[in-house]
């Protein structure tokens, strides 16, 4: 297959997987389901994504307890984490499941990236599950990952745990300053990769349907309906149903608080067509 029909395997590894893990090729199989299981992710398939990299990683148990084998299991998990929150929902118990192993291996093993991914993955199920201070302690972690170097990922992804545990916990104007980082720092050619990443959401979008929120708590209601309409703007030019999704019901909340029921119901309507 990998010969003769290289074009399908690009277009299908689970294909290949399949067949390795019938060979008891595990080490290939698992690498394979994991290709498998990001490729589903990227185009959505979330259901199909879980489904491969559990197989993945029920096949790790078999593999000898090496450094690459613990890279594999962390990218499994990380990729596991990001589909169970679109499948499963932010607080979801499997969400903190899959974070809580890749932190542990990525710490072993020192990898900066992995550490950071599966920090933010444990961040955002915190301050989804409405466990304020977890979540800061956190977010203040990654923003320190973010100060000691010159990766705008980092920097960027810190801001947005900041931004978020801000307006959770009502501390608006420090929420709005971390919008404001974030939205300089981002760029939606370099940062598309975020939304398969980070939360199953784009961050360039987050900021601004937070800033419709934070800008209606501090009295601006007009830079709230404005900061709204950036949100759906740009969602819909990055054709991502999750972001836009939020972005949707972020904006009909802050038109029911500005009194404008008729454009909250219209954005509804709109939203419950996006998510069908």
């Amino acid at each position: 297959m990998e010969q003769d029909f290289a074009d399908v395997v690009e277009r299908q590894p689970e294909l290949l997987a399949h067949h390795l893990t019938a060979a008891g090729d595990t080490e290939r199989a698992v690498d394979q389901w994991l290709t498998a299981g990001q490729r589903a992710g990227g185009r959505l398939a979330h259901v199909e994504a879980i489904a491969h990299l559990d197989r993945g990683l029920a096949m790790l148990s078999s593999l000898p307890e090496t450094p690459a084998r613990d890279a594999v299991e962390i990218e499994l998990r990380l990729a596991s984490g990001v589909s169970s929150i679109t499948v499963r929902g932010l607080s979801s118990p499997l969400v903190p499941q899959a974070y809580g192993r890749a932190r542990e291996l990525a710490e072993r093993r020192g990898d900066a990236r992995q550490l950071f991914q599966a920090t933010f993955g444990l961040w955002q199920n915190k301050a989804a599950s409405g466990v304020a201070r977890d979540a800061r302690v956190l977010s203040e972690e990654l923003l320190q990952v973010a100060g000691r170097g010159e990766e705008d990922e980092f920097q960027l992804q810190a801001h947005h745990s900041a931004w978020t545990t801000g307006f959770f916990c009502g501390e608006l104007v420090e929420a709005h300053a971390h919008i404001t980082h974030g939205r300089r720092l981002y760029d939606p050619e370099r940062h598309q990769s975020h939304r398969f990443i980070y939360g199953g959401h784009d961050p360039g979008a987050c900021a601004r349907y937070t800033a419709g929120q934070t800008n209606w708590f501090l009295g601006y209601a007009d830079k709230a309906a404005e900061s709204a309409a950036e949100a759906l703007s740009l969602a819909g030019r990055l054709a991502h149903p999750f972001t836009r999704e939020v972005a949707l019901e972020y904006a009909a909340h802050v038109h029911l608080h500005r009194r404008e029921p008729e454009i909250s119901l219209v954005v509804s309507v709109i939203d419950s067509a996006t998510v069908l």
